[in-house]
C-alpha cells in the first residue's frame, strides 16, 4: 500500500491502482508504484507501507509559458546605459509550477553578490504563479565600450535553468562634469545625459539652458537632482 502523505493525503490501494491505469501502475511483483501520468497533486511524499514504512519525495515542475527580461525603468533610444549609475533588471515568468525563482548573469557569470526582490501572483488553488524579480544592476568603467551580455535563468525546485533569456547592453563613459551634458535632438524628443563632478557643492540646479541643433534653446525650470 502507497500513501501520498502532504499536499493532499491520499491512500493508493491495490484496487484505487487497478482503477486508474492510465496514472499509476504496479511493475511485475507488486511493489514499484509507476506513475505514468504525473499531475500536480503528484507533487508529494509517497510512503510504502510494506512491514515497515519507506518514503521518498517526488518533485512535478510545470515550465513557464514565457519569460522576459527588460529594465525596471526604460533607459535611452540607444539602449545604452552609464558606466559606475545603478539600474535594475527585471525578469518575469509565468504561469509555472511552482512559482519560479531567478538566477542573473553577467556575461556567463552569476551575479550572486546583490540581492533579488520578488513580486508574486499566485494562484493558491492550482500552485501555479507568475513572478516578478528585480536585481540592482552597476556596469562598472572596465564595461566601457564593450557589449556586455545580461541572462535571467528560471529554476523550479531542484531543476535549474528550465527557461532563459538574455540581451546585450552598451555602456558608454559616466560623465563627470555638470557641464558634461550631451544633448540629442531627434525630430522632437530630446535626450539628456546629466552628472554631477564630485566636488560640485551643489546638489540642486533649480534650471538650466541647454543649446540645441540650429541654435534652439530649451528651459527645463524643474528641480533635478544629479548623481
Amino acid at each position: 500500500m502507497y500513501n501520498k502523505t502532504s499536499g493532499i493525503p491520499q491512500t493508493l490501494t491495490l484496487d484505487t491502482i487497478e482503477k486508474n491505469p492510465d496514472q499509476y501502475t504496479l511493475e511485475t511483483g507488486g511493489y514499484n508504484l509507476v506513475v505514468k501520468k504525473a499531475t500536480t497533486d503528484d507533487d508529494t511524499v509517497f510512503e510504502c507501507e510494506a512491514g515497515e514504512s519507506k518514503a521518498a519525495r517526488v518533485y512535478i515542475y510545470d515550465e513557464p509559458d514565457s519569460i522576459t527580461l527588460d529594465w525596471e525603468h526604460s533607459v535611452n533610444k540607444a539602449g545604452a546605459v552609464s558606466a559606475n549609475q545603478e539600474y535594475k533588471l527585471r525578469c518575469k515568468t509565468t504561469n509555472s509550477y511552482p512559482p519560479a525563482t531567478h538566477r542573473y548573469y553577467k556575461d556567463g557569470v552569476e551575479l550572486s553578490n546583490q540581492t533579488i526582490v520578488y513580486t508574486y501572483n499566485n494562484n493558491t488553488e492550482t500552485g501555479y504563479g507568475d513572478v516578478t524579480s528585480f536585481m540592482p544592476f552597476t556596469p562598472t568603467s572596465s564595461d566601457v565600450d564593450g557589449n556586455i551580455n545580461v541572462r535571467c535563468e528560471a529554476d523550479l525546485y531542484i531543476k535549474k535553468n528550465v527557461m532563459s533569456v538574455s540581451f546585450g547592453i552598451n555602456v558608454s563613459e559616466h560623465l563627470n562634469t555638470v557641464s558634461d551634458i550631451v544633448a540629442v535632438y531627434e525630430v522632437v524628443d530630446i535626450v539628456m545625459y546629466i552628472t554631477r563632478k564630485e566636488s560640485f557643492n551643489s546638489e540642486y540646479i533649480n534650471s538650466f539652458v541647454i543649446p540645441l541643433y540650429n541654435n534652439h534653446n530649451y528651459k527645463f525650470p524643474t528641480v533635478s537632482r544629479l548623481n
